[in-house]
């Protein structure tokens, strides 16, 4: 036989052993993991699974939590702007400000302005974090306004430019009912 054909049939027989090998391994972990049940026994496994009627009646049952969405922003804008925020629902609820800075002169000046489903309009100020709105106030439009001007008090204003950030998170809620109590 020349010799490359033993250096392949000794690798042939190298990958063979090998397979077999794992194949053992495989095979005795599997015995590991169920030691009373046979692989091909099925009696025996489907009495190992529990029934869902065997659970008693004061099991806690865990209810997923709704959807949190995120609106978030880094914009760059000169003088006076508004970037009004899309909902991805009618209305939104759980409404939570993360983070909201404002950069530039007179920045102090910029808002997030909450139009809130009963009418109200509320303001929030640069360097709120982590201000968290009661749950059951819902709100329709959600507005991001910058303000970056250098007031004068003779000539015009002239606008310079400015930079807001802000990250909001809210719950989407498609309808709302506004339930007031009738006297």
């Amino acid at each position: 036989m020349p010799q490359n054909m033993k250096s392949f049939f000794l690798g042939i027989v190298v990958t063979l052993l090998f397979g077999a090998f794992i194949f053992m391994a495989i095979d005795q972990r599997d015995l590991q993991l169920n030691p009373g049940a046979s692989r091909f026994n099925t009696a025996t496994i489907s009495a190992t699974q529990p029934d869902k009627s065997q659970y008693p009646p004061d099991t806690v049952k865990i209810q997923p939590l709704p959807p949190l969405l995120s609106l978030s922003g880094n914009v760059n804008f000169e003088g006076k702007a508004e970037f009004p925020q899309k909902l991805s629902g009618t209305y939104a609820r759980g409404l939570i400000i993360v983070n909201f800075k404002a950069s530039g002169e007179n920045a102090h000046k910029s808002a997030i302005r909450i139009s809130w489903a009963d009418g109200v309009v509320e303001t929030v100020l640069p360097g709120a974090a982590n201000h968290v709105f009661p749950a059951e106030r819902v709100a329709r439009q959600i507005t991001v306004v910058g303000y970056s001007m250098r007031e004068r008090k003779i000539f015009k204003d002239s606008p310079r430019a400015g930079t807001v950030e802000w990250e909001i998170r809210y719950e989407p809620v498609m309808a709302y009912n506004n339930q007031k109590a009738n006297p």
